[in-house]
């Protein structure tokens, strides 16, 4: 009697684990997981909301740049930011040779107050270099956006 009660007991611990095995597996092995389905509003709401973020950022980040408490390298990297931003909002390429083209424009800015920085000696000439290098960047940038072709990020 006690071997049957310990057979009884593997049998139903087996079962029990087949069951177990079989509600957790099957999901997977179906194709059919769990995961919610993305949502073209969804993302396209989040990216909006990266973007504003960075629209408010950008004017904090230019400004304390211009009083000198911060990094020309921070702006820039808020502006390539803001554009990638807003690159991933546009629907047409005219949108995105817009959007490019005010990055440029931003950059520039940015380029020559650091040049006016090294004039006078509070820039070193390689952050100078550093800036040219972003502005030709976005400048091969646009070209490429003209060509039919979308820059790399």
């Amino acid at each position: 009697m006690v071997s049957s009660t310990r057979h009884a007991r593997c049998l139903l611990v087996a079962c029990l684990a087949a069951v177990a095995l079989l509600v957790f597996a099957a999901p997977f092995v179906t194709g059919q997981e769990k995961e919610p389905a993305g949502s073209q509003e969804r993302l396209r709401a989040l990216l909006i909301q990266r973007r504003d973020v960075l629209r408010r950022l950008v004017p904090t980040q230019r400004k304390m740049m211009e009083l000198g408490l911060r990094d020309p390298a921070e702006l820039r990297f808020a502006l390539l930011e803001l554009h990638k931003a807003e690159i991933d909002l546009c629907a047409t390429q005219a949108e995105r040779i817009e959007v490019q083209q005010r990055l440029i424009e931003a950059i520039e800015g940015q380029e020559h107050h650091i040049r006016a920085q090294v004039e006078v000696g509070v820039m070193h000439g390689w952050q100078a270099q550093k800036a040219r290098a972003v502005t030709l960047q976005a400048q091969i940038g646009l070209e490429r956006l003209r060509l039919g072709q979308r820059p790399p990020n």
